[in-house]
């Protein structure tokens, strides 16, 4: 069972799954012409993590967690922070769990 931190900031046990969000585009250099100015098309992203943290304004992931020494201490890896007004959709994955016989 992961710990209580992993799981609104997120509580409890939430499957990994995957964001699909717009990027927008990365600012550019010195001045534009506006009568030149072409927009650039949008730029999906794709996001694969366990959420972390998530409210009105964000949706935060991190591609790895891990427990260290208490299960109230956990680091993590490779965090995003997502404007949840980017957020295009949210899927989560499905668990399978074997049976040990």
């Amino acid at each position: 069972m992961p710990p209580k931190s992993l799981g609104r900031t997120v509580s409890g046990h939430v499957e990994p799954g995957i964001i699909e969000w717009i990027q927008p585009r990365e600012p550019r250099g010195g001045w534009t012409d506006l009568d030149t100015f072409e927009p650039e098309p949008i730029q999906p992203c794709y996001s694969v993590g366990r959420p972390i943290h998530e409210n009105d304004c964000m949706k935060a992931v991190a591609a790895s967690a891990m427990p260290v020494g208490d299960e109230d201490r956990v680091m993590l890896s490779n965090t995003i922070e997502i404007p949840a007004r980017c957020v295009v959709r949210i899927v989560r994955f499905v668990r399978f769990v074997e049976e040990v016989v």
